[in-house]
């Protein structure tokens, strides 16, 4: 790197829930100059003011984690079957996002189905893992793991990503049945 310039990589911490999108105030990859001056007056009789410069620059390296969820019938009746599914992304290219946190409550009238569930997890950087864990209500203390099929709400689902890197990804799915 050429003198004055220094490029800085960290690791930020991002907490989600439903439809959000984590984001820092500057912008993932936005270049930050400082300047600095030095000026002095020549005393040989010039009477002449000289001014020096110098600059360091930092690039800003900020997670930008987005969250998606889709579900697979906009209709149902009662009884039936619908499955709901969260995707989350760190569209950062420079830097990870750490601790990230997806709650998600199943809807009232609606009971879950399915205790073993679908789950992606792109790995990367190596070291990321993602748990599974659910609440009756929204609050500390989480169970690891899925519920039992059949427990109704009110029901709250968190997965956790300890090290999401950049242009990583993540989905989960889960079904619940109409009541």
């Amino acid at each position: 790197m050429p003198m004055g310039t220094m490029a800085v990589k960290a690791l930020a911490v991002a907490s989600l829930f439903l439809a959000h999108e984590a984001q820092a105030l500057t912008a993932d990859g936005v270049l930050l100059t400082n300047l600095a001056w030095a000026t002095f007056r020549i005393t040989n009789g010039t009477g002449q003011n000289i001014t020096y410069g110098a600059t360091a620059n930092v690039v800003v390296a900020t997670p930008n984690v987005q969250l998606k969820k889709t579900t697979s019938a906009t209709l149902q009746v009662a009884g039936g079957l619908v499955t709901f599914c969260l995707s989350f992304s760190n569209t950062s290219g420079l830097t990870s996002a750490v601790n990230v946190a997806i709650t998600d409550k199943l809807p009232d009238n609606m009971k879950f189905s399915d205790p073993t569930g679908t789950a992606s997890f792109d790995n990367d950087p190596a070291g990321g893992v993602m748990n599974a864990s659910f609440s009756l209500t929204g609050t500390a203390p989480f169970t690891a793991g899925m519920p039992t099929s059949g427990q109704a709400g009110p029901l709250y689902f968190k997965w956790t990503v300890n090290i999401l890197g950049p242009h990583q990804s993540a989905y989960m799915c889960y079904t619940a049945s109409i009541i």
